[in-house]
């Protein structure tokens, strides 16, 4: 993650209730309560060789959670890549110390999917 906001949910900045490791890219929470969490992703393949299959994952304490896997191929016959935008949302109770991770997999042959950066994100919000 290279960016990121942790807000209340009026948009203000909030550091109380969540901090982040950019080390290792943990979300550790601070002050238990439910907390809504979403991620999502748009990518291409970086080739025209084959589909690339993706996974987006959000682990809470080393568990996956929840997933939600895409593909993209190129279009044959055309210069065109096939794009596609995957995403997951979720409502959970977290304690004081969880620690929160957004994941993404990709397929392991040579030629792999690439993510667009200005089209990938999550959101992290602390609702009671």
């Amino acid at each position: 993650i290279q960016d990121f906001n942790i807000l209340d949910l009026s948009g203000e900045p909030q550091f109380n209730d969540i901090s982040y490791n950019a080390t290792t890219g943990d979300f550790i929470i601070i002050i238990p309560g439910v907390y809504n969490f979403s991620f999502s992703a748009t990518v291409v393949p970086q080739d025209s060789t084959g589909e690339r299959f993706v996974k987006l994952s959000v682990h809470i304490n080393d568990q996956e959670i929840i997933k939600t896997t895409g593909s993209v191929v190129f279009v044959e016959g055309s210069a065109t890549f096939n794009r596609n935008h995957i995403s997951l949302n979720n409502i959970a109770y977290l304690n004081t110390g969880d620690i929160l991770n957004f994941k993404i997999s990709r397929s392991l042959d040579g030629n792999d999917a690439v993510l667009k950066a200005n089209e990938t994100n999550g959101y992290l919000v602390k609702i009671t």
